[in-house]
């Protein structure tokens, strides 16, 4: 593994800012705000076509992350100087995106094979995230898009193995959405949370 970066320091003169703030500064790129569409689509169905119960239930949970962000933002990040991150609420926000897909799912919206295509958006978007996260470790920002052979900077083995394990993730994240075979669907046991003819959730 080669050699982490050397810590950066302030010029003469100058305050010093920690290489977190700095991080926290640069912009996200533009093709990775597809993220953003995509959530939005889906809370916006949920809503849209979702029982009371379960919109409600997804307006608490969109209130309850803004009241752990505040919070977090107010007692706990500004005393130490830090910024607030998107993984910092992973745990809170990641609710969003799952009561709106079961809402969606207790709506009796018939299945279609637009659950597929969400799947390989989804697995794209993820390995596009990855790779932007990869270069900029590895080359920088304004580093060259193939960033493989020309890193600065690798893991443990080089990029190429978690380049792999990233993409067969991605891949499983797709497979995980095409419906179920008439074996695997006989097959299946115990209660089922969500339609078999739309998620493969045996696999």
């Amino acid at each position: 593994m080669s050699s982490p970066p050397r810590r950066w320091s302030a010029p003469a003169g100058r305050p010093a800012t920690s290489r977190r703030s700095r991080w926290a500064g640069r912009r996200f790129p533009t093709r990775c705000r597809a993220w953003d569409a995509l959530v939005a689509l889906l809370l916006g169905a949920a809503l849209l076509i979702g029982r009371w119960r379960d919109r409600l239930a997804l307006l608490l949970a969109a209130g309850a992350a803004v009241l752990v962000a505040a919070s977090l933002y107010a007692f706990v990040l500004v005393p130490v100087g830090w910024t607030l991150e998107g993984r910092h609420l992973l745990a809170v926000a990641v609710l969003l995106p799952v009561l709106a897909g079961f809402a969606i799912q207790e709506s009796g919206l018939q299945p279609r094979f637009d659950a597929f295509l969400v799947g390989l958006a989804v697995a794209a978007l993820q390995f596009v995230a990855f790779w932007e996260n990869a270069r900029r470790y590895a080359v920088g920002r304004h580093g060259p898009l193939d960033f493989v052979d020309a890193a600065q900077w690798s893991p443990p083995e080089g990029w190429m193995p978690w380049v792999l394990l990233a993409g067969a993730g991605c891949l499983l994240v797709a497979l995980s959405l095409l419906p179920l075979t008439g074996a695997e669907r006989e097959g299946a046991w115990g209660p089922v949370v969500v339609d078999p003819e739309m998620v493969s959730v045996s696999r």
